[in-house]
């Protein structure tokens, strides 16, 4: 498991914010720091597709338009955070939630032959977060012949890695249930604590301990290098772009087993021999006596949050030293030492 779990911290979130109704520009939601930090960066380039989180999912057999349609009005009911756009007023990003029965899931349906395309106009579109919630849906034409796929897009201000799978069984059950001729629109239970009320919880636990935390993370962070200086065959662009590509890495059974039982002896979790290979390997290549590493960390911290969708995702600044010739074990140490200063 690459992300990093925050251990339970103080009283659980409550529900203070009739989301059911909908909330205002003039309720003066704000939006968490995480949300707040997306909209930044779509302030900045509000044109480029960036930190869209897409799913796919195969919906049952014989599942119709009007079936999808039911199930997607049956998920933004329940999950507020996806009838949420946002607003900017004073410098502050303010969350807009539409009411519960007034949004419906953008859905566009096409042919086999079209789906290509199709989908990759939907994700090359951008998100107009200070306009509509930042979700829409593409499907294809039922067939009586195999289930049929739904690509669901949602923008990371309001999903994570974990959210989307909530997204996906919540969808497939609907589907399942409507295609059985089980009515599940009005029998869908609401969800007692939203995003917005996590947001103002947050918001408050923040403010109770942001001038201790902030002075913590200066010291630990003070002449700390910005750059991470990698030896690069071009030179790096004036501004940051979107293009990205992905790599991946197949570990041999025999050497995961073999990883897993060193963590154990050491007892640390194999995140952390992740973490070490990743920074000895940004070690050799930099030639940098220490780096900063970004750990994500899930701030999924109590049950209320659990089958609640939104972004729960932070990053935590490790800054490490891998210095030549030390040992596994070593290298072990210092990073769970580090992952547990962090947190």
């Amino acid at each position: 498991n690459d992300i990093l779990h925050g251990a339970v911290d103080g009283a659980p979130p409550r529900a203070e914010v009739d989301t059911a109704r909908g909330i205002g520009v003039d309720d003066a939601i704000v939006a968490s720091a995480f949300q707040q930090h997306f909209i930044l960066l779509h302030l900045l380039k509000p044109q480029v597709p960036a930190y869209s989180m897409p799913l796919a999912i195969e919906l049952p057999r014989g599942s119709t338009q009007p079936m999808v349609r039911s199930a997607l009005q049956a998920l933004a009911r329940r999950q507020a955070v996806l009838r949420t756009h946002y607003a900017v007023r004073s410098g502050a990003v303010l969350q807009v939630v539409l009411p519960m029965d007034s949004f419906a899931v953008p859905l566009d349906e096409c042919t086999r032959a079209e789906w290509t395309p199709k989908a990759q106009d939907a994700l090359a579109t951008p998100f107009e977060l200070l306009a509509v919630p930042p979700v829409r849906a593409l499907c294809l034409r039922a067939s009586r012949h195999g289930s049929s796929p739904l690509l669901l897009n949602v923008h990371h201000v309001a999903t994570d890695y974990v959210s989307n799978s909530i997204i996906a069984s919540e969808l497939r059950r609907w589907c399942e249930a409507t295609a059985a001729g089980r009515e599940m629109l009005g029998a869908t239970p609401l969800l007692e604590v939203q995003y917005a009320d996590y947001s103002l919880w947050l918001r408050r636990r923040s403010q109770a301990s942001d001038s201790t935390a902030m002075g913590w993370w200066r010291d630990r962070l003070d002449g700390a290098r910005r750059v991470l200086e990698l030896p690069l065959d071009r030179p790096r662009p004036p501004e940051q772009a979107a293009q990205a590509g992905l790599v991946s890495v197949l570990v041999e059974r025999s050497t995961a087993r073999q990883v897993q039982r060193v963590c154990r002896e050491e007892r640390v979790t194999p995140l952390c021999a992740v973490v070490v290979a990743w920074a000895t390997l940004m070690t050799r290549l930099s030639q940098q006596a220490e780096l900063i590493l970004g750990q994500p960390q899930s701030v999924r911290n109590h049950a209320a949050l659990l089958p609640l969708a939104g972004c729960f995702i932070n990053t935590l600044p490790l800054r490490m030293a891998m210095p030549s010739g030390a040992t596994v074990s070593t290298g072990l140490a210092r990073v769970h030492r580090e992952l547990l200063l962090a947190l």
